[in-house]
């Protein structure tokens, strides 16, 4: 997947000191209400894929990483639909107040 500017961005994280721009690369991102929002495009392979099954993975470096959000924006743009970074952060904080409430489904 490719990150993309969103029009809502604020901010660039940069690779960590020392790190090789192989390895890592600047991340736009918005910052509002506490939250980091970052937008990504697949490919048109990894469309493929996941439409043939395949799962979306998140990797993180390190031992974890806070509580997060992955989730599909259908039409970013549809009109009177406009995508915002209130829309994210409305799902984001959905997500945070049922997350109490989520069993694990996969045992």
């Amino acid at each position: 997947m490719t990150p993309i500017h969103h029009e809502s961005c604020n901010a660039v994280l940069k690779c960590p000191e020392g790190m090789p721009q192989e390895q890592c690369a600047d991340l736009p991102i918005t910052r509002r209400d506490g939250l980091v929002l970052s937008f990504w495009k697949p490919s048109p392979r990894e469309i493929a894929a996941i439409i043939d099954g395949g799962h979306v993975a998140l990797i993180v470096a390190g031992e974890t990483h806070p509580p997060l959000n992955v989730t599909i924006i259908e039409n970013p743009n549809p009109p009177g639909h406009e995508l915002t970074p209130e829309t994210a952060i409305d799902r984001y904080k959905l997500l945070r107040e049922y997350s109490g409430q989520v069993v694990n489904r996969n045992r």
